[in-house]
Formats: C-alpha cells, structure tokens, sequence
C-alpha cells in the first residue's frame, strides 16, 4: 500500500471490504508515512505498519525490516506481498526468515516499467522467488508470462486472482452524471472524455493529450478529465498548453473515489504502454462506458462490447476519429457483463477469503 489511490491499493481495498474480519484479519506493511484509506483501515480494527523506503533510506530500512518481523512477524500466518515487479523481495525473504508458513506473491504488471535497476533485480529475484514464496498469483496469465516465466504458471501454487470491483457501486446514474457535470461546470451537451490513472510513464499521457487534440480538433464542444497524481504531472500541464488543449483539459489531481467522474464521462481514454488487469478500466466498464483502450491491455480486459483495443503504432488521427465513433456509446444494465462475473467482488472475494481461511484455522489477536 501506498499514499497513491492507485490500482493495487484499490484492489486491495476491495478485497479488505468485502472480507469477513471475523475469517480473516489484514493488516498492512508500508513504507510511507501515510497510506491511501488508512483511517477506514484504522477504523475496521486492523494494523498498519511504517517502516523507512529503501531507496530513499537503505541503511534505515535494511534495520527496521528485521526487526519488524523478528518483534510482530510470528504474530502472522501468512504474508500477502502485492507488486509490479521483482524488484524487492525483502519481505517474503524475512517472512520465510521467521517462519511464517504461507507467502504470497502476488503479479499487477506485464513489463518492467520501474527502471534499469529494477529491471535486473526483478531478472535475479525471478529465480530466488521459488524458494521464497509459497504460492504465485497474478492479475492476468499475459503478465505472468514476464513476471514468473512458463515454469511457474505451470505450478499447482500459481493461480489467478482476478482484479475485482464492486460492480454494483458504477451502475449508470443519471442524478449523479448531471450533479458532477454541473459541479465542473460542463453543460450536458459537451462530450467528456476521461481517464483515470497515476502520471507516470507506463500511462502514455504524451500520446493521450495528442490524441485529445486531434479529437478536439474535430469536436470543439469536448472536454478532457484527467483523474492522478505523480511526478510527469507538471509536464503534461505544459504540453496542454503548446498543444493548445489547456482550456479543454481539466487536470483533477487525486481523488480517493472516482465514481462521480466516471459517471460525467461519456468515454473512457486508456492507452497505456502496458497494464496488468487495469482496475481503473473494470470499473469504467462497470460505469457501461465506452472504452477505447490500447493493445498495452491484455485482451482479456475487454469485456463489454462497447470496448475497442487499438496499436500504439497507429497516429493520434485514427485514435481521435475511433473516438468519435465511440463516445456515448453507453450500455444499458442489462447489456453490462460485469456484474456476476470474475471480475465482481462478491464472486471473487471469496477465493482470497477462503484461501487464507482455509490455510489457517485462527488468527491470533493477542497483539
């Protein structure tokens, strides 16, 4: 977890929502002062921990790590650690140190997207995880292929455990479209474009305000929502402004909920240079938006039928013209596949639930 609304926390969110506390109890290991929900994780009677970041304070961390699990490790039956690359296996390492007997690992992204260094530790940590680890999950066999290689999806101990949302939150909602449109002071006739996601690389927010441009070039009575926060958001500001779009593009900065959003739009923009099983576009499906997606999604992301997967290689013009056909191509409820589906929190939050559950038959609450 981190101080980042983001799609691993969100997930995660989604999962200690919609568990029994009763089953199973998680508590959390970070290494921010502050973490996205920590007062609701506060509230529901669980821990989070703070321990230093290793790139930041590595003599620090490499103290506090040891410790930590040495003093409240044996505490814990099992140790769930959620990543987009190999990078740091630290945790599962002390965890194996101390004994506890169930270690997860647990795959959100298909390349490397973290840097040179990342990527050569995650290339050696990839033959250490095997006498790590316990188990291998992922949010889609399209990462797994980078992430464990053939040998581990072939395991008994690798599975899927589908990115999930509460589909029932997003359903269309006509009040609230009108309330957050007004709110922003977009008139109901402006056609919204949006996305939802962190600035950094993996997003291709260069490509994504180019495209816009085109788009709006086309359509003037248009809008863009641009929903996260991070480090290239500066930059993107900037080239809204060469590219002339600044007026039309609304920059939202993080929001711990992204409902209201995804109800003003009318299409959602997602062109990621590469995404594991994207939560940010389960849950503009389960909004019924239209959806226009790069192939950077694993073809398993589309779902409904009003998704459209386009190459990176193509220019801005043909994604702005596919958008053009696309927007306001909303789907009624009764034409949305998500809700009952693998990707639905209720069917899926049970497979976590009953594996940690079924793993151990207490938890112990003396801390």
């Amino acid at each position: 977890m981190t101080a980042n609304h983001g799609g691993i926390e969100s997930f995660l969110m989604n999962v200690f929502r919609s568990t029994d506390p009763a089953a199973v109890k998680f508590d959390f290991l970070t290494n921010e002062k502050r973490i996205a929900y920590q007062e609701e994780i506060l509230a529901r009677g669980s821990h989070v921990y703070h321990i230093p970041m290793r790139s930041k304070d590595p003599l620090s961390y490499f103290s506090a790590l040891p410790r930590f699990f040495a003093k409240i490790g044996p505490y814990y039956d099992a140790c769930w650690e959620n990543v987009c690359s190999l990078g740091n296996v630290d945790y599962l390492a002390q965890a194996k140190r101390i004994g506890i007997p169930t270690r997860v690992i647990h795959c959100h992204n298909s390349q490397n997207m973290e840097g040179a260094l990342r990527g050569a530790l995650h290339k050696v940590n990839r033959k250490r995880i095997t006498h790590l680890a316990t188990d291998y999950w992922s949010c889609a066999d399209s990462a797994s292929r980078w992430f464990y290689g053939p040998d581990l999806m072939a395991s008994p101990r690798y599975h899927v455990i589908n990115n999930a949302i509460d589909v029932a939150r997003f359903a269309p909602n006509a009040d609230l479209r009108a309330a957050t449109r007004a709110q922003l002071g977009i008139a109901n006739h402006t056609t919204v474009i949006g996305n939802v996601g962190r600035f950094q690389k993996q997003k291709n927010h260069p490509f994504l305000l180019r495209m816009f441009q085109q788009y709006h070039r086309q359509n003037p009575d248009s809008a863009l929502l641009l929903l996260g926060d991070g480090a290239t958001m500066p930059d993107m500001k900037k080239l809204a402004q060469t590219l002339g779009i600044a007026d039309a593009a609304r920059f939202l900065g993080e929001r711990d909920d992204a409902l209201p959003f995804y109800q003003a739009m009318d299409l959602f923009l997602f062109p990621s240079l590469v995404e594991g099983m994207s939560v940010a576009l389960l849950e503009a499906q389960a909004a019924g938006l239209p959806c226009l997606i790069s192939t950077g999604n694993p073809e398993a992301a589309v779902i409904n039928g009003n998704v459209e997967r386009l190459g990176l290689d193509l220019p801005a013009e043909a994604w702005a013209s596919a958008a053009t056909q696309l927007a306001g191509r909303r789907l009624a409820e009764s034409d949305n596949r998500l809700p009952g589906s693998v990707y639905d929190i209720r069917t899926q939050a049970h497979v976590v639930q009953d594996f940690f559950a079924g793993n151990h038959t207490a938890l112990k609450e003396s801390y």
